[in-house]
């Protein structure tokens, strides 16, 4: 992989990224009220790619009822759907929080991608991303970055569950850059203690890089047969939506540019945290519509 990193700066090819995933309206709820959000991981992941300058190709679901969604600006219009994700998200003390899935969007086809090759980052939110599509999108990757996030979700009765079958192992093994906060990790390997599921992660992922994030606590890189704890002390935040995705676009970015994975992790620490000292105190996205609010209400 770092062949082909050095080669693609090299070429003068960074300006252009494609991302693919679905994108979603939030309903976020905490002790300070019910508001509603355009989401999504394509979205939170754009974000620090555009900051840079970076031209974006976006593959998602077009549902027109969201059209004002900030993310369908970089979208490549292929495929459609009158149905798009809806998620309710309820956060409780010290940064926990439940998902809920209210309504589901569709699956991506697999002619819904990039015809020429590109840095590829996959980022669903719900299943949409199957593993027939990532082993074509393989074919058209000079690197294949991923969240797993998405593909570990199950829904039961609304209620988001992480629940990995070998679907998801099919799936993250054809990624080479992976993130995965800790709650996913532990649900991966079925292991609770961080030593455990270190090991586990590096027999199941020998050839891919692997970090594990854990708020606003220690980092977990599994690099080239070893693990490494990077230190990190942070601080807590009452809304932590898109956190992991922002992280994601860091990564790729500072990855793509250092070539050094240490440094870019560090790097990338940084900027979501600033990110979201920002998202705090101004509306990190577009205001949604009240039509859009409306519906959305008449899910919960």
């Amino acid at each position: 992989m770092r062949k082909y990193v050095r080669e693609w700066v090299k070429q003068g090819l960074t300006e252009e990224i494609c991302i693919y995933g679905n994108p979603t309206l939030d309903i976020i709820e905490d002790d300070r009220g019910i508001r509603w959000s355009y989401g999504g991981g394509v979205y939170y992941t754009s974000l620090p790619l555009i900051a840079r300058g970076f031209k974006l190709k976006v593959y998602s679901t077009v549902s027109h009822p969201i059209i004002n969604h900030p993310v369908y600006k970089h979208v490549i219009p292929l495929q459609y759907s009158t149905r798009y994700n809806v998620f309710h998200i309820r956060y409780y003390g010290k940064g926990s929080r439940t998902l809920a899935l209210l309504q589901e969007a569709p699956p991506l086809y697999n002619w819904n991608m990039s015809e020429d090759l590109c840095v590829s980052i996959v980022n669903p939110v719900y299943r949409e991303i199957l593993p027939s599509f990532l082993k074509q999108l393989s074919n058209r990757s000079t690197i294949l970055v991923g969240d797993i996030q998405g593909f570990l979700r199950l829904r039961k009765n609304h209620s988001i569950l992480l629940s990995p079958d070998k679907q998801v192992f099919e799936s993250v093994k054809m990624l080479q850059l992976i993130h995965m906060d800790v709650e996913e990790a532990r649900a991966l390997t079925g292991e609770e203690n961080t030593k455990n599921l270190s090991l586990k992660l590096q027999s199941v992922l020998k050839d891919q890089i692997v970090i594990v994030t854990n708020g606003p606590f220690n980092i977990l890189l599994i690099y080239a047969g070893n693990i490494e704890e990077i230190h990190h002390v942070g601080e807590s935040y009452p809304d932590t939506t898109g956190a992991g995705d922002f992280f994601l676009g860091s990564l790729t970015y500072y990855y793509l540019v250092t070539n050094d994975i240490v440094e870019s992790i560090f790097k990338s620490i940084v900027a979501t945290e600033k990110w979201l000292v920002k998202k705090g105190f101004i509306a990190a996205n577009h205001l949604v519509e009240n039509t859009v609010q409306s519906s959305a209400k008449d899910m919960l």
